[in-house]
């Protein structure tokens, strides 16, 4: 779906279309030390993969140990989201200075049970190297000196996952507008009150992120901002969801916020209260949404038209050859790989669009756009795995049953059990 330009015209009111490891069943009934894997529940000898940084990559984190798609023995510890100055380029930063994580930090692990939580608590009982960093942006975002050649230096590398988008979300009972404009979103968050767009005219009531978090950092490659805005920043995108669901001291229409699309959609609390404003980019002569014609078909993100999207990021240490070592290496294994039907539905589950699903690429967050063409593409899987319908999908053989070795595709290629047009 797109929006007609709105280059500082009065904004529309209206309704928008939005578009691991083997661990226990419950969380240990008191805090533990989270060397203490058999207090933690864990079976003994497990490894903890501790990840620093963005909290975007936490219900993948989650999706992946429900799935049980880590080697047996390792699950994912992260952060806590309210450690001072955590965020993607926190991460990235620590692990390429090899600054350890603080003892005592709190933080929280995946298990693999049914829960809506699917997290337990731990508290560092000492200082602690970070064997991830799990960012929303490319690593050269951070930090101008980590490019692919600065990367290596270090013996590290920038990994790419699936893919997220970032957004600007609005309270749903308010009359805020439909779509914000490229103008609109650089001079509201560049200048706050200033400029009058209206009618955020509160900058007590626009909630950002750090200037280290990876929403703000790739939202600022598209706006030509500097890292530093206007607004109340918070210290997660799960804190920006809550301030946008429940306003105080304002009329809700006044009130906007960013996050990442995935983070909205996994938060079944504050996530129904807030929408998502299509957005025009610079250069457009409409705004999108995410999605196109259907919710959760990620289309415009696919095809590029929403713009302020990219892969997630695991900066890991690597060997001679450019692969993840140690206890990375059981993370970025999974992370990178969409050719599995178990992968790539641990992707969807965690509202992310895996890479196989993209038709266009960037190799620089703001950067030029290409069109894209993967290995193994899944672009009927991924529209199955929404419960969607795509036009363009071939049927198989017998259309009664799925394709697989003896039952093939009247048209296209059978891959991960579905019949696909490219």
């Amino acid at each position: 779906m797109r929006i007609p330009n709105l280059y500082l015209l009065p904004l529309l009111v209206g309704s928008v279309v939005v578009g691991s490891g083997h661990a226990q069943a419950a969380c240990p009934a008191t805090l533990q030390m989270c060397s203490n894997v058999t207090g933690l529940g864990l079976p003994s000898g497990t490894q903890l993969i501790i990840s620093s940084g963005s909290t975007a990559l936490v219900p993948l984190y989650k999706s992946i140990s429900k799935s049980k798609l880590l080697t047996a023995g390792y699950t994912v510890a992260w952060v806590d989201s309210a450690v001072p100055g955590e965020g993607s380029c926190a991460g990235v930063s620590r692990l390429a200075a090899g600054t350890k994580i603080a003892s005592t930090t709190l933080m929280h692990y995946a298990i693999d049970d049914a829960s809506v939580k699917n997290q337990c608590d731990c508290t560092l009982d000492a200082d602690t190297n970070v064997d991830i960093a799990a960012s929303d942006v490319f690593a050269l975002t951070c930090d101008a000196t980590l490019t692919d050649v600065g990367l290596t230096a270090k013996n590290l590398k920038d990994f790419k996952g699936p893919i997220n988008a970032m957004t600007f979300i609005v309270n749903k009972a308010g009359s805020a507008p439909q779509a914000i404009s490229y103008e609109q979103a650089f001079l509201l968050f560049g200048f706050g009150a200033m400029y009058n767009v209206a009618p955020f005219t509160d900058v007590t009531q626009l909630f950002i992120r750090s200037n280290l978090s990876g929403t703000l950092n790739m939202i600022t490659k598209y706006l030509g901002l500097k890292p530093t805005w206007q607004g109340q920043p918070q210290s997660s995108g799960g804190k920006v969801l809550g301030a946008v669901a429940n306003p105080t001291g304002a009329a809700p229409e006044k009130t906007i916020g960013i996050v990442g699309l995935d983070a909205l959609l996994a938060d079944g609390t504050n996530g129904p209260l807030v929408r998502v404003l299509a957005f025009r980019a610079k250069g457009q002569r409409s705004a999108y949404y995410p999605d196109a014609l259907n919710a959760g078909d990620r289309l415009n993100i696919r095809d590029g038209r929403y713009q302020i999207s990219g892969p997630a990021h695991v900066v890991a240490k690597v060997d001679a050859g450019g692969l993840a070592t140690g206890n990375a290496a059981q993370f970025v294994n999974v992370f990178v790989d969409d050719s599995t039907s178990a992968n790539v539905d641990a992707f969807i589950a965690a509202k992310l669009t895996p890479a196989c699903a993209m038709r266009t690429s960037r190799t620089s967050d703001g950067g030029e756009m290409s069109l894209y063409t993967p290995t193994a593409a899944c672009d009927c899987y991924f529209a199955k795995g929404q419960g969607l319908t795509d036009s363009k999908c071939p049927a198989a053989a017998t259309p009664a049953s799925p394709c697989d070795g003896t039952n093939l595709c009247a048209s296209g290629t059978c891959r991960r059990g579905v019949c696909e047009y490219r």
